[in-house]
């Protein structure tokens, strides 16, 4: 892709509602500042009613991005908001809700194509069903190239991820991601 570099990043931010103004907008100009590609907020107990107002108290914040919400359909905390930037070299196509925890976005530049699947795996260490259902949409996807990104709630480093925890719940997931 030459010199059109993106960046995608990706953050927990434990909610982000309009309740406390002043704690949102800190949460989206620290993790905008640096105007990334593409990036992916979990967690932000949304709802289409709250996105609309996200995007009204903070028109100047979000003004730049393509605001995506992947709604939980169970679990309205678990949503994730997905902000693709103007100048991401990447157009967005399609989406597709690969499940309540992951929308895969179809993205392309040129004559390549990208999949990107936006993920917030549950927490339990022991749930593969979940990495073996993104993993399988991976591979039946028709894009070039894919990545499966976000927050997987997996340690893939038993000793260096696990500073402070008494017991290691995610090696079944580690497994699967290792394959």
């Amino acid at each position: 892709m030459g010199s059109n570099i993106f960046e995608i990043k990706t953050l927990n931010v434990r909610s982000l509602t309009t309740s406390d103004l002043k704690l949102c907008r800190k949460k989206l100009t620290t993790f905008l500042e640096d105007q990334p590609s593409i990036a992916i907020f979990q967690e932000t107990n949304q709802n289409h009613s709250g996105l609309i107002q996200l995007q009204r108290q903070f028109r100047y914040e979000l003004g730049g991005y393509q605001v995506l919400l992947h709604n939980h359909r169970l679990i309205q905390k678990r949503s994730m908001l997905i902000l693709v930037h103007r100048t991401c070299p990447l157009a967005l196509s399609s989406t597709e809700a690969i499940d309540n925890d992951c929308l895969k976005l179809s993205m392309a530049y040129e004559n390549t194509s990208f999949a990107i699947f936006c993920c917030y795996a549950p927490s339990d260490g022991r749930n593969t069903d979940f990495l073996h259902t993104v993993r399988r949409a991976q591979l039946d996807s028709t894009e070039t190239h894919s990545a499966i990104v976000g927050d997987l709630n997996c340690t893939l480093d038993p000793t260096m991820d696990r500073t402070g925890y008494l017991q290691d719940h995610h090696w079944q997931c580690r497994a699967v991601i290792s394959e």
